[in-house]
């Protein structure tokens, strides 16, 4: 069985990239025959040409559909892996794939593919007019913030439906059960051909956070610490974390990200921190809050944080909120009144570090046998 990776970076590292780059060096360990078509982030168009370029590249690339049938072809791939796929891909590769006789597995981070939205997000709201109304109204409402972008969007989104995207795709992966959901409310056909594969930790990572798990309790001071990771926009809820601060001036808030700074005494902002830096500052909290306003498919965060013996506060609107059942030391909110109510209740307790049983689920172990065997039902498929 031979497996093709593709995809393509965003203009800066972001969650889908880690989670790209962790699965194809998992599936490297676990002696999956497996190659990677990647178009790097160096391609991100800057000049006014290039973005013309990447704009109808998006709709439709012939580039891409004659690169990726022969590599298919010439490599007798039996298995081709997309992750992202815009601006310089498009659906003309998942075409090429297809007509190479490879099946087609599509891994979705994001609502990209039932909203021209892309996050079902719209000025630090939740945004549903796009699957509700119709997709032209986030034309219309001009979604990504420029006319030129909503219309690139618009018509990506318009020629997966010309060219049958669900048809192509033998198998969806989504990253939560929330997310499913949300696109069998809009896309059945996506969710029926789907399968629920979540985020997972590498073994490295794991090993990071099992131990410093714990020592928030040995070390702790009078201050209950309460963290926030991401970027500091109001549909990450960043708005909702300073109003949290406000109220609960005794406890100290640390922040972890870029973007707008607001003062505040009991506010530390620690920056974007480099990867493990960031891993190892779990042990600074006692809590670390994802509270998003708009859907987030899974966040790696939060699991980090639960590996690391934190407890997690999440909305409804996280994916992980899926899992809520399983992991003891997250919980689950679904207004701002609630999560108000959660800190006025709070009293310090030693979190329990989660059983390595549950978390191995979440871990390379458990994303390389489920992916395996969704790769082996395909090909027997063929037989």
């Amino acid at each position: 069985m031979k497996v093709l990776l593709v995809h393509n970076e965003y203009g800066k590292f972001s969650g889908e990239e880690s989670v790209f780059f962790a699965q194809l060096r998992a599936l490297k360990k676990n002696s999956v025959l497996v190659e990677s078509y990647v178009i790097d982030s160096t391609k991100t168009p800057s000049s006014i040409s290039d973005k013309v370029i990447a704009f109808f590249s998006g709709i439709f690339s012939v580039v891409s559909f004659i690169k990726i049938y022969k590599q298919v072809r010439k490599k007798k791939i039996d298995i081709v892996h997309f992750h992202n796929i815009y601006p310089w891909l498009s659906v003309s590769s998942l075409l090429a794939a297809r007509l190479a006789n490879a099946k087609i597995v599509f891994t979705l981070h994001n609502f990209k593919h039932i909203c021209p939205s892309a996050t079902l997000a719209f000025k630090g709201k939740l945004y549903l007019k796009g699957v509700i109304k119709g997709p032209v109204y986030t034309l219309y409402d001009n979604v990504q913030g420029n006319y030129f972008k909503s219309l690139g969007y618009y018509l990506r989104f318009k020629s997966e439906r010309l060219l049958c995207m669900t048809r192509l795709v033998d198998k969806f992966v989504f990253i939560s059960s929330l997310q499913k959901e949300i696109y069998d409310k809009y896309c059945d056909k996506m969710s029926k051909a789907g399968v629920v594969i979540p985020n997972f930790l590498e073994q490295e990572v794991y090993d990071i956070l099992n131990n410093i798990s714990g020592t928030r309790d040995s070390d702790r001071d009078s201050k209950i610490k309460i963290g926030f990771v991401g970027r500091l926009t109001s549909e990450k809820g960043f708005d909702l974390f300073l109003k949290l601060a406000e109220k609960h001036k005794s406890k100290e808030f640390l922040v972890f990200g870029d973007g707008d700074e607001k003062a505040a005494s009991n506010i530390r902002y620690q920056g974007n921190l480099p990867r493990k830096e960031l891993l190892t500052a779990y042990a600074a909290l006692d809590i670390l809050v994802v509270p998003s306003v708009t859907y987030e498919t899974f966040s790696l965060v939060a699991l980090e944080a639960l590996v690391a013996g934190r407890k997690v506060v999440v909305t409804d609107k996280v994916g992980i909120s899926s899992y809520e059942n399983k992991f003891e030391n997250l919980t689950v909110v679904s207004s701002e009144s609630e999560l108000f109510e959660y800190f006025e209740n709070y009293k310090f307790q030693s979190a329990s570090k989660q059983n390595f049983e549950l978390c191995e689920s979440f871990l390379e172990k458990g994303f390389v046998e489920k992916t395996i065997d969704l790769y082996e039902s395909l090909i027997h498929e063929c037989k």
